[in-house]
């Protein structure tokens, strides 16, 4: 999947949809799910992970991911021109995965010099930065409100208190945080074996601080889809 505005609702967007008729409407959704117990959670070299896929059907369990906005909705030269509060979709609701990192090292740990990265079929994806998030957000704000220029602070904002990981993020000894990472990779049904991994994590130092041990982590996970039925 390129960073295009056709992507960016399977990415970034969990969307509302809307029926005339009483009958509900039937939306399938493709998502990923560790592949058994053990790809759930690991624990090596006195770290635990643990891999949680965000998709429609539980993105509203994390609330940091959503939020409203004052949006413009009309021209200035129409009635009512001022900024509308709108509910902005909830973002990366799609291959996307909240990491819960717990630290029994009994020294603090940095995700710098980590990686991370996700193998679909024997494809390389990478993670996107939040410099890419941002990106999307701004293509996405073109398409669907041609009148607002720039992006709201309320969006802007709410990126801000999203803990991504990447070379900032650390664990205090004997403490968990929550990270989250996304993809740029449109799911699609029959798309192979899938493996997450996180590579070089710094999981022991020396008394100077220097790494001594860097140790990887795999979650092997597997397709499924599912049927939403909303009026």
């Amino acid at each position: 999947m390129k960073l295009t505005i056709s992507s960016i609702c399977s990415i970034l967007l969990l969307l509302v949809f809307y029926s005339c008729s009483s009958a509900p409407t039937v939306t399938k959704v493709t998502s990923l799910v560790p592949l058994t117990d053990t790809d759930k959670k690991v624990t090596k070299s006195g770290m635990t992970i643990e891999v949680v896929p965000i998709n429609e059907t539980n993105v509203s369990q994390f609330p940091v991911l959503s939020t409203n906005a004052n949006v413009m909705t009309k021209g200035i030269l129409e009635s009512n021109p001022s900024p509308k509060s709108v509910p902005v979709p909830n973002v990366l609701a799609d291959l996307t995965f909240a990491l819960k990192i717990t630290n029994n090292t009994g020294h603090i740990v940095k995700m710098a010099g980590s990686e991370v990265g996700i193998t679909i079929g024997g494809q390389d994806i990478p993670k996107l930065s939040i410099e890419q998030v941002k990106q999307l957000w701004v293509a996405y704000l073109a398409q669907n409100y041609p009148y607002q220029v720039g992006v709201p602070i309320e969006i802007t904002t709410q990126l801000g208190k999203i803990p991504y990981w990447d070379e900032n993020l650390k664990v205090l000894p004997g403490k968990s945080i929550e990270g989250f990472i996304t993809f740029d990779y449109q799911l699609s049904e029959n798309i192979g074996n899938v493996t997450l991994a996180i590579y070089d994590l710094v999981t022991n130092t020396d008394e100077a601080g220097n790494p001594t041990e860097r140790t990887n982590f795999d979650f092997n996970l597997k397709e499924v889809t599912t049927e939403i039925k909303s009026k």
